[in-house]
């Protein structure tokens, strides 16, 4: 992560948090609808499947904060596990959200 500025990549990690906090507040709204949707379980199942991309996503975040501070948290330097363990989390997270772009898209277009 040397090359990287950890306040642009929090920036950016809590930006995706955001979007899927967002998406999954307009699903909510449909499903609490009256009358409510014909096609509710499958809402309720998009929402299941919006849970890893926002883990992932939730712990980079937490675990990028804790490594800015820990030496205002804690002194010395944060664990060198950290440094890893965040890139691969939001690296899934991404990749998460990719796939329901692109299963969002072929339901587009062939559903």
């Amino acid at each position: 992560m040397a090359n990287l500025d950890p306040i642009a990549l929090l920036s950016l990690i809590i930006a995706l948090s955001a979007y899927v906090g967002g998406v999954r507040l307009a699903v909510l709204g449909r499903i609490a609808a009256i009358p409510p949707p014909s096609n509710r379980h499958g809402l309720k199942s998009f929402l299941k499947w919006l849970v890893p991309a926002d883990a992932t996503l939730a712990t980079s975040a937490l675990l990028l904060l804790l490594k800015v501070f820990w030496g205002d948290l804690f002194g010395g330097s944060a664990p060198s596990w950290f440094d890893p363990t965040i890139i691969w989390t939001f690296f899934v997270g991404v990749i998460v959200l990719v796939c329901h772009h692109i299963v969002s898209w072929y339901k587009s277009f062939f559903a």
